[in-house]
């Protein structure tokens, strides 16, 4: 599945006000992202944890794509936590569709 079908389906699931789904299918979007990028450069990331997520981007990504990087975690990864409120949830989601359509030019994968 692609990081784009991955992302209608967040946004599918926030429609409906299911906020739960849509954080988790965001936060899919966002580190199918990171594999796009990790698999171009030829890299595998072990495990799919935050912590593993976090060691690529520090020891493998070229410096100009770190902070994109982080940033699309910070904002991407509590949205699938429970008790965001409606407001909180959709201040970090606006944020990380936008984090995300960004590194989708800059990775654009399938």
């Amino acid at each position: 599945m692609s990081f784009q079908a991955l992302l209608e389906e967040a946004k599918r699931f926030k429609a409906l006000g299911d906020f739960g789904q849509a954080g988790e299918k965001l936060w899919g979007a966002a580190t199918m992202l990171i594999r796009l990028y990790a698999a171009a450069k030829g890299k595998t990331i072990r495990g799919w944890s935050l912590r593993g997520i976090e060691r690529f981007i520090t020891e493998e990504a070229e410096e100009e794509h770190k902070p994109l990087l982080r940033s699309l975690l910070d904002k991407a990864y509590p949205l699938r936590e429970a008790g965001l409120d409606e407001e909180a949830f959709s201040r970090r989601w606006g944020e990380a569709v936008r984090l995300i359509a960004e590194a989708g030019k800059i990775f654009p994968g399938e």
